[in-house]
């Protein structure tokens, strides 16, 4: 390699660390500036406690029709900023979202799956054909993106994403792009309500989209969790009168759930509630960390919720009926 030679290199490997650390710099203080609008729901990500609206965009669709922020509307979505070339973020967490996607196909029905869509960072290089070609590759329900470059930086910044061309070598596209990898989810509002973050894993993911539909479902009303377990005798004494508070309130704004201690398998809970006469709903997960609650170390224990998603009250001991009621009543949850 002669001097010029290893001049040019030299200048390449500088641009391209200046190159990354801008663009490193832009994630970091976006991840900070997303964090103080955050709340207290735990996933792996960030869960915004106020959900943002999306200003308007269009993009070709791998599907042969247009996509717009109209097309986030009715369902949840998943959407990443990636491109074909990439090596190694885009297949991981394209692999995750299809393993996500599989999984979610066997515990919730079709109206609750999310869309996923990938948005191409390089639509210099990457086609409609090609997103559709790669995204199908992961599961044939993904949808690819793309727009002109100007279209895409739009929606890049309206969204918080950072991409950088960095170049790789003196021919045309001789390049990679450095980018945001995380997991941008939508309400079906169509508002952005949490960023998930890289990388991503098929358990996470699937958790924390269960997770985040749970505390949507509950949002706005008065939640009364009710931990217990079959060997629990103060839990089994309370049950026949946390039955008719539940037969008595389920037109109201109050929804009673039960929790159980020990987070048995599906098959084992479903023969435990039985045996106890159960007939309230109890919860598959622990639902703590929707509610960022502390662990229960004693039974019974009963947690008022208000219809902010703040725990108010938490009772040691057995339960009535008139005790619920006074309960909310002094709360002003009837």
């Amino acid at each position: 390699m002669n001097h010029a030679e290893q001049g040019y290199t030299k200048w390449i490997v500088i641009m391209l660390l200046m190159v990354a650390m801008l663009v490193g710099m832009e994630i970091y203080f976006d991840m900070m500036q997303r964090k103080e609008h955050a709340n207290t729901i735990k996933i792996s990500g960030t869960y915004l406690e106020e959900a943002k609206d999306v200003p308007h965009f269009k993009l070709s669709a791998s599907v042969g029709k247009t996509f717009s922020e109209k097309n986030l509307q009715g369902h949840w979505t998943m959407m990443f900023f990636g491109f074909t070339n990439c090596g190694m973020v885009c297949p991981t967490t394209m692999s995750a979202l299809s393993g996500m996607y599989k999984t979610l196909e066997k515990t919730l029905p079709a109206n609750q799956l999310p869309e996923v869509v990938m948005v191409s960072v390089d639509p210099d290089r990457d086609s409609i054909g090609r997103m559709k070609e790669y995204v199908t590759s992961f599961d044939s329900h993904f949808i690819g993106l793309r727009a002109d470059i100007q279209k895409t930086i739009a929606l890049e910044k309206a969204l918080h994403i950072a991409a950088a061309k960095i170049e790789a070598g003196p021919g045309k596209n001789q390049y990679t792009i450095n980018h945001s990898a995380e997991i941008l989810l939508f309400n079906p509002k169509g508002q952005l309500q949490a960023y998930l973050d890289y990388p991503p894993t098929a358990k996470q993911l699937a958790e924390d989209y269960q997770l985040i539909l749970k505390a949507t479902e509950l949002k706005g009303k008065w939640i009364i969790l009710n931990y217990w377990a079959a060997w629990c005798e103060s839990c089994m004494k309370e049950i026949p009168e946390l039955n008719r508070f539940y037969q008595h309130h389920q037109t109201q704004n109050v929804v009673l759930y039960g929790v159980n201690y020990d987070q048995l398998p599906k098959k084992e809970l479903t023969e435990a509630i039985q045996k106890t006469h159960i007939i309230f709903p109890v919860l598959l997960q622990n639902p703590e960390g929707i509610f960022a609650l502390k662990n229960i170390e004693a039974l019974p224990v009963t947690v008022v919720i208000n219809p902010n998603g703040k725990m108010v009250k938490k009772i040691m001991g057995g339960n009535t009926e008139k005790s619920l009621d006074s309960l909310l009543a002094d709360l002003g949850g009837e």
